[in-house]
């Protein structure tokens, strides 16, 4: 699925939730992120929406970084999960597993008063 299928408003929704997904996995610089959410099927994510969001949640606890000096390139941040974002990560996950349980059953039956019908 490529991002012209999805509606800004749902990848608001869940970049921070999969972007913290993808550093609960390990260290990574901001391009890799960035590259995984596209492999993931979440299109051409701009650097000036995540690294806002990584900022914040480095402002929160959640996030951390070092710079990464290579020789021949610039230096680049390398991001990771607090302990505290670890535990924010994974109270996050288990609030969307239940909305996605709720939602799901939601799309799939009929409420109470169209069944009267």
């Amino acid at each position: 699925m490529d991002e012209t299928e999805w509606s800004s408003g749902w990848l608001r929704a869940v970049l921070p939730l999969v972007s913290l997904s993808i550093l609960a996995r390990g260290e990574a610089h901001g391009y890799v992120i960035l590259r995984t959410l596209g492999s993931l099927g979440f299109g051409s994510v701009k650097g000036g929406t995540l690294y806002p969001f990584l900022a914040r949640q480095q402002e929160l606890g959640l996030v951390d970084h070092r710079w990464e000096i290579d020789s021949p390139g610039p230096a680049r941040k390398v991001f990771w999960l607090t302990d505290t974002g670890r535990r924010e990560f994974e109270r996050l996950a288990s609030e969307w597993r239940r909305l996605n349980t709720t939602v799901a059953s939601a799309l799939s039956h009929p409420t109470p008063e169209m069944e009267k019908k």
